[in-house]
């Protein structure tokens, strides 16, 4: 499911996924959520175009639990990975026709987060630098 609404110069966007994938192999895990998969995943978007020329965003990524391993044994419950919520922070600025001034902050407050068990992602990212169109 997805949505986008615009009200001026701002633009907001979000979609929302339910997915079921199961385990068709025979044997313990038959009928499980898949290892790594989310059943329900969501992303949202508010764009803000300045009228000088500058585009600025945040960005939300959430994604719920996933079940990290298959079971092994009929007395063995998988590891589940928690839900998490990542927000993002994006700008960037047109220099010239062909080159744009970018920056963006990803996983802004650092939060600690999975999605495969004992693999950490990145904490708090920053990123800059231009970008040529030609």
């Amino acid at each position: 499911m997805a949505g986008l609404a615009q009200i001026g110069r701002l633009t907001i966007d979000g979609n929302y996924s339910w997915i079921v994938a199961e385990d068709r192999s025979p044997g313990l895990n038959f009928g499980n959520q898949l290892a790594r998969r989310p059943r329900h995943a969501a992303n949202a978007t508010a764009r803000y175009a300045w009228p000088f020329g500058l585009n600025t965003a945040v960005a939300m990524r959430w994604s719920g639990e996933t079940i990290d391993t298959a079971r092994t044994s009929a007395t063995v419950t998988p590891f589940v990975n928690r839900a998490y919520t990542i927000i993002d922070l994006r700008a960037e600025m047109p220099v010239t026709q062909t080159l744009t001034l970018f920056a963006r902050a990803e996983n802004l407050f650092d939060d600690y987060y999975e999605t495969a068990r004992r693999y950490g992602q990145l904490g708090r990212s920053i990123y800059a630098g231009f970008r040529a169109r030609l």
